[in-house]
């Protein structure tokens, strides 16, 4: 019995069987490209919304870092450290810093820009950065300034501290009758007195 003409109809069956298969995963694998891309995009845009730009920081600036570790009993603990200085910008907005003072977290440590903020205080730097002979407004040029708005509304609400090579001194809220100009005194007394200190000790 000759079968030759079956085997070559079953041949072309199979090769169409097979194209059509092939032609149907091609599509399937384009439909979930399409698909991964679509969904990519809407992440993409939802992300963007809120996204912000890194902070810039130099060298010598004054920061708080992130805890980035948790634990029991640190649901009531601050969730920055700090102050921390920076003492080398790396790429890809990631920083080394290091401890100033004496306080709570690591001596120090290589961070990113995501997780540090400015340390918001007046500065009075070490007395090996005080040039003496000078007036205390020059020998404070290397501290971080705070406009007189800002710093009057840290002092009203009591977030104010004087940072200070023998520790934080926590400036407490002047009384609500207290003039401008007094408060303003008040500063510049606290600032003078700290600067003095520094200098002579």
């Amino acid at each position: 019995m000759n079968t030759g003409g079956l085997d070559k109809l079953k041949e072309m069956v199979e090769a169409e069987f097979q194209a059509n298969f092939e032609a149907q995963r091609e599509e399937l694998r384009k439909h979930a490209k399409q698909q991964i891309f679509k969904i990519q995009e809407e992440n993409r845009k939802t992300y963007n919304l809120r996204r912000r730009e890194a902070k810039p920081y130099r060298v010598g600036d004054l920061v708080a870092i992130k805890r980035t570790q948790f634990g029991p009993h640190l649901k009531l603990k601050p969730k920055y450290f700090g102050p921390y200085s920076i003492t080398r910008a790396k790429g890809g907005n990631t920083y080394d810093v290091i401890k100033e003072g004496n306080h709570e977290g690591p001596n120090f440590t290589t961070t990113r820009a995501e997780y540090l903020k400015p340390w918001n205080t007046i500065v009075v730097w070490r007395t090996s950065r005080i040039q003496e002979g000078r007036d205390c407004g020059t020998r404070l040029t290397a501290a971080h300034v705070i406009p007189a708005a800002r710093l009057a509304d840290l002092r009203r609400t009591g977030q104010l501290t004087i940072w200070h090579p023998d520790g934080m001194l926590k400036m407490t809220p002047a009384p609500k009758d207290t003039s401008k100009d007094e408060k303003m005194q008040d500063y510049a007394t606290t600032i003078i007195s700290l600067c003095s200190s520094s200098v002579h000790s």
